[in-house]
């Protein structure tokens, strides 16, 4: 018989999820700790992201990949490491179930974020919420619905670029 590979990170979350370590709402695309409350999460390229330990490794996991694996182990449908969670509305911090579906790489890679302009209105704010040094490049960029390279154009055109927050 012929298995499909999976992400180290499927099964991870699977276990936590069987353990009871962890809690998940896929309805609002939330994950919590056995007391209840929220996973840390931190952004990566606009994804949302928890650390946790598995036997002994480090194990970086996108929440999306997380929600829709346990969805898929509670239906019993097996999880293929060919296809990948896609945002169907493109905001990558939407992890709702309603809003991820499972797809082959070539048709996500054909689904690109969509080009988006910035107001003028939006590139003032968001080079003062920079230079509060409140907010980082990944935290703007999600906020703002645009990619890091935008920000990072955005804050060096205001002379910002080499300040570390």
């Amino acid at each position: 018989m012929n298995h499909a590979r999976c992400h180290t990170c499927d099964l991870v979350a699977l276990a936590k999820h069987t353990s009871g370590e962890w809690q998940f709402d896929l309805i609002n695309g939330e994950i919590y700790d056995a007391e209840g409350k929220p996973l840390c999460t931190y952004l990566k390229d606009g994804y949302r992201y928890t650390k946790t330990t598995h036997q002994g490794r480090r194990i970086h996991i996108p929440i999306h990949r997380a929600l829709y694996a346990v969805a898929l182990g509670i239906y019993g449908i097996p999880l293929d490491y060919t296809l990948e969670v896609d945002h169907i509305n493109h905001i990558r911090t939407d992890n709702r179930i309603a809003n991820l579906r499972l797809i082959p790489h070539k048709e996500n890679c054909q689904n690109p974020l969509p080009q988006r302009k910035i107001s003028a209105e939006d590139a003032v704010a968001l080079v003062r919420s920079y230079a509060t040094g409140r907010c980082s490049i990944s935290l703007l960029a999600a906020e703002y619905n645009c990619s890091r390279k935008t920000v990072r154009r955005l804050i060096t055109a205001a002379g910002l670029g080499g300040k570390k927050c």
